[in-house]
């Protein structure tokens, strides 16, 4: 996949997307891409920064709906600023519980930034550890999950939360759709204050 447009969400620059998926390798994806930061970071300041992103993915179905994902990135942001973030997924068990099915699953989440600045969230390193359920519900024409584990930041020191909910509608003539929010919080090493998160989204396509 290759891909490459003008991108005005920040910085005025020439964007651009590759990723490589090799047989060799199922369910492995290797990306490189040039975005504004604001993507990831969301922060007024970060609009006027650009970075280079270096990463490589993987997804493996463990049984009917457990599943393990890991990611490693590597991003080189305009300020000098070198960032690395490996993260994972793993659900440990699944089973019911008045015939609706749950996932006991455990979520890591690390990152290591070489620069520190209040431009954007960027500490020089940071972990989350969380280990929560995963709550599924189907209907006719719609399937609801619900997400929400505890955890601890070993580097940061301080307890931490992560929920969500998400409603997906079955494909209808090649249309799918699904949206939803998720709250998560960390901690700032040099900051007594939580840093907290809300991310919400909307998504749609049609097949044709």
């Amino acid at each position: 996949l290759f891909d490459i447009f003008k991108d005005k969400s920040g910085v005025d620059i020439i964007g651009w997307d590759i990723e490589y998926s090799p047989l060799i390798l199922q369910n492995t994806t290797f990306k490189l891409n040039k975005h504004n930061l604001v993507y990831s970071r969301r922060s007024i300041c970060s609009s006027k920064h650009t970075k280079i992103t270096l990463e490589a993915t993987g997804y493996k179905e463990l049984a009917q709906l457990r599943n393990f994902w890991w990611s490693i990135a590597y991003e080189k942001i305009d300020d000098s600023n070198n960032v690395l973030t490996p993260q994972l997924e793993y659900d440990i068990k699944s089973f019911s519980l008045q015939k609706i099915p749950m996932i006991l699953y455990f979520s890591g989440w690390y990152q290591f930034n070489s620069k520190q600045t209040d431009c954007y969230y960027s500490p020089n390193k940071t972990d989350s550890n969380i280990l929560g359920l995963k709550i599924f519900k189907n209907f006719r024409y719609l399937k609801f999950k619900l997400k929400g584990g505890l955890g601890y930041s070993f580097f940061d020191k301080t307890y931490l939360y992560n929920y969500g909910a998400w409603l997906y509608s079955n494909n209808i003539n090649n249309f799918e759709a699904k949206a939803g929010c998720d709250f998560s919080n960390s901690s700032t090493i040099n900051k007594s204050t939580n840093y907290e998160s809300m991310e919400c989204g909307i998504w749609a396509k049609i097949i044709w």
